[in-house]
């Protein structure tokens, strides 16, 4: 299986902690991914399969595959980021956010990192990305429910300026919000991203 193609402005440059380099693309998931996001999500450790879906999931099941699959770039949309390993295109994070069908300009994020590449900057920079994809989709506020044990969770979101506060409607969770805003700079969904050591 080859890698899918990617123009020069997909790639990206991930720097390792050990002082290697990685080329890695970031792009939106299209709905041919599925195998390459099952293989992402089978290869996830159970404590990761937990924080990702707020509870014990020892795999996932081809229904909630094909619902992660199914974005539409609009009401969901999903970006990865892929690189190849052994010859095979090896999805290595995800960030995706659904637009709450009662308020459209409120959308709900999620984000997925697998356990070898925590770390190493791909959670926030797939954040930062996610957040200027909707706010210039119209967007005016991202928020997402996290378990209060999930302190990597809070701990990205306070640096990326949400206001975490409890969940009333769940003791287990915390909510996470932040008004959207532009960036300092101009944003593109494909452009070149220097992905450094910090979470």
């Amino acid at each position: 299986m080859q890698p899918r193609p990617t123009s020069p402005a997909e790639k990206a440059t991930a720097v390792l902690p050990f002082g290697g380099v990685a080329r890695c693309s970031v792009r939106q998931l299209l709905p041919e991914d599925f195998d390459l996001q099952r293989r992402f999500f089978c290869a996830l450790s159970k404590d990761a399969l937990f924080w990702r879906f707020m509870g014990p999931k020892s795999e996932v099941q081809d229904a909630l595959l094909r619902y992660l699959t199914a974005t539409d770039g609009k009401n969901h949309v999903c970006f990865l980021v892929e690189t190849v390993k052994d010859g095979e295109p090896t999805m290595i994070a995800e960030a995706r956010y659904v637009v709450d069908a009662n308020d459209t300009a409120v959308c709900e994020f999620a984000i997925a990192v697998a356990d070898e590449w925590h770390g190493r900057g791909l959670a926030r920079m797939l954040l930062d990305k996610i957040e200027q994809h909707a706010f210039r989709a119209g967007k005016l506020l991202m928020t997402a429910d996290t378990l209060n044990t999930n302190a990597a969770m809070i701990s990205l979101a306070r640096t990326a300026g949400y206001r975490v506060s409890l969940n009333r409607q769940d003791p287990r969770t915390i909510r996470l919000a932040k008004p959207l805003a532009p960036a300092h700079h101009a944003a593109n969904d494909a452009a070149p991203v220097e992905l450094t050591t910090a979470a």
